[in-house]
């Protein structure tokens, strides 16, 4: 009986032990991790928004002139996108952790 009680209290122990620091995060982290995602999810829209405008404006040309322009036009989303994404990857290891 000693055996059982002792047993169960020490994976209890252990249990909330585990329990207790995962739940123990910092809501200054949680709160800096959302700022973070919330500017990159802001220029993502823009870097969207921008696309959206310049396409439009590129199809009312033709040829040549409307492929390029389309063109560029998808390397400045990329450009925006992969910088939004460093950013965001930046802001949250700066992020305090505790």
């Amino acid at each position: 009986m000693k055996r059982l009680i002792g047993t169960t209290a020490l994976a209890l122990a252990l249990s909330l032990g585990l329990v207790v620091p995962a739940s123990a995060t910092s809501q200054t982290h949680k709160a800096a991790v959302k700022a973070c995602h919330d500017e990159y999810n802001k220029t993502m829209k823009t870097a969207n928004d921008s696309y959206t405008e310049a396409a439009k404006a590129a199809r009312t040309k033709k040829g040549k002139e409307r492929k390029d322009a389309l063109a560029a036009a998808t390397r400045a989303r990329q450009g925006t996108k992969a910088q939004a994404k460093a950013a965001e990857r930046s802001c949250i290891a700066n992020a305090p952790k505790k």
